[in-house]
C-alpha cells in the first residue's frame, strides 16, 4: 500500500518568548493550541522560561491534595494548572517548550 505525502499548506512557526509568570505562559500555550487546532495558525513550537520559581500542575490534579498550599503561599511560589495531564512540575532556571500541531485525519 502506497501512502501519500502529508500536505502542509501553512509553514511551521517558531516562537521564542521572554520569561513570564506561570499564568501568562499557560494562557499563551492554550491560546496557541486553540488557534492551531482550529486551523488558524500553523504548527507551532514555542520555547519559554518562567520569570520566577513556579509550579504547574496537570489538568486532573487536586492542588489541595498534591501541593503544600500554605508553604507555597509563605514562599510566594505561584502555581497554575496546565491544560494537559501529568503531574506537577517545578519550574526554575530551565528552558520549557510546547508544541501544537493539528491532528492528521485519514
Amino acid at each position: 500500500m502506497k501512502s501519500s505525502p502529508i500536505r502542509q499548506s501553512k509553514p511551521f512557526r517558531l516562537i521564542s518568548s521572554k520569561a513570564e509568570d506561570p499564568f501568562w505562559n499557560m494562557a499563551l500555550d492554550e491560546a496557541i493550541f486553540k488557534e492551531v487546532s482550529a486551523g488558524h495558525s500553523p504548527p507551532t513550537l514555542r520555547f519559554y522560561t518562567f520569570a520566577s520559581p513556579s509550579i504547574s500542575i496537570g489538568y486532573f490534579q487536586n492542588p489541595a491534595a498534591d501541593l503544600n498550599l500554605d508553604l507555597m503561599k509563605t514562599k510566594k511560589i505561584p502555581w497554575v494548572r496546565r491544560m494537559t495531564g501529568g503531574r506537577g512540575i517545578f519550574h526554575h532556571i530551565e528552558l520549557t517548550y510546547s508544541f501544537s500541531a493539528p491532528t492528521i485525519r485519514p
